[in-house]
């Protein structure tokens, strides 16, 4: 049974253990609303700079925060499940590089809630956290349940249940709807041990 006073948020997810900063974050998703997209790079700087309120205060700093956090967390995201604000705002621009739309083998949907995580330390050896989520990425009141798993991974050891999470990071590039750069491409296959 959940306990309904038991309750994290999917954004802590993207937290860092003690110790270490995130590196990599690679999201999946069927549908996402770009202000939760803004929001993820914003948690991200909320919880690794204590001074948020200047930043928010400063829109060059508020910027440059949001490019750096963004050039560290990419959604794939099915084609279709892109989900447009009525509101606009100057700042989802900054998000373009981060998203990137999914063709779904078949002509299906692409519906995979994964998250693969990379965290680096300068005194420890990098670690992985993958979860598996029940919901998208909107700002949907709904419960979600997550499943969150994290180790170091062993260099040139890889457990048999593993490949499929590799294979399927391996296969996103092909997906992609357009090209990805090959910085992130190369990242991808890193994050999947390659």
């Amino acid at each position: 049974m959940l306990s309904p006073d038991s309750r994290t948020v999917a954004f802590d997810l993207l937290r860092p253990p003690v110790g270490y900063n995130l590196d990599f974050a690679l999201l999946t998703t069927y549908t996402l609303n770009l202000e939760t997209m803004l929001a993820l790079p914003l948690s991200l700087v909320a919880r690794a700079d204590n001074g948020i309120e200047e930043l928010l205060a400063d829109p060059l700093l508020l910027l440059e925060a949001l490019r750096r956090a963004g050039e560290r967390i990419h959604v794939f995201v099915d084609r279709a499940g892109i989900a447009i604000p009525r509101q606009r705002r100057e700042l989802y621009a900054l998000l373009e590089p981060s998203i990137h739309p999914v063709r779904a083998s078949g002509g299906g949907a692409f519906h995979p809630k994964v998250w693969v995580l990379r965290f680096v330390s300068e005194d420890e050896s990098p670690l992985l956290r993958v979860a598996i989520l029940s919901r998208n990425l909107t700002f949907d009141r709904s419960w979600d349940i997550a499943l969150a798993s994290e180790a170091v991974p062993k260099p040139r050891q890889r457990t048999a249940g593993s490949r499929p999470l590799a294979e399927f990071v391996r296969r996103l590039p092909e997906l992609c709807a357009e090209g990805l750069a090959p910085s992130l491409s190369d990242r991808m296959e890193a994050l999947a041990g390659g």
